[in-house]
């Protein structure tokens, strides 16, 4: 009888619908360090590159500005010039569910698909929440009673 030698091979597909359940930036992280870069999809990658970033100073916020935050939820700099991360941020979105915009008069410079979904956390006034709202396919908000 013939041996037969099986193996198994996982798909960048597969790894990146299982990363999808990831809870939080620091888990994601960890499953994406975990295998190396050629079993990751082109937005796994892209992810994985912008983590080195944000760790390496490329991807810092000016002062005053937000945060950085990768997952669940794409918190970035209004304004980002590297275009070698703003090609990695478009590929990474089509895995991202939600990005979230502190101030809607100065929406960042990020390469949003028509799927991105948005959240904006800081609404102050109705006519900022219309003007939005006309732009965007889906939008959810944290409102703050009371509106000015």
């Amino acid at each position: 009888m013939k041996k037969v030698k099986i193996t198994t091979t996982l798909l960048p597909e597969l790894l990146q619908r299982i990363a999808v359940f990831s809870m939080s930036s620091k888990d994601m992280l960890a499953f994406l360090r975990a295998f190396p870069q050629n079993m990751l999809s082109k937005p796994l990658n892209a992810l994985l590159e912008l983590f080195n970033a944000s760790y390496d100073g490329r991807l810092a916020p000016p002062k005053n500005d937000v945060h950085v935050c990768l997952w669940p939820e794409l918190e970035l700099p209004n304004e980002i010039q590297d275009q070698k991360l703003l090609s990695c941020i478009k590929k990474a979105l089509a895995l991202i569910p939600m990005v979230v915009i502190y101030d809607v008069d100065k929406p960042p410079n990020l390469p949003f698909t028509t799927n991105t979904k948005i959240k904006i956390d800081r609404l102050f006034s109705m006519q900022k929440f219309d003007t939005v709202r006309r732009e965007e396919k889906s939008l959810q908000s944290n409102f703050r009673f009371p509106f000015t």
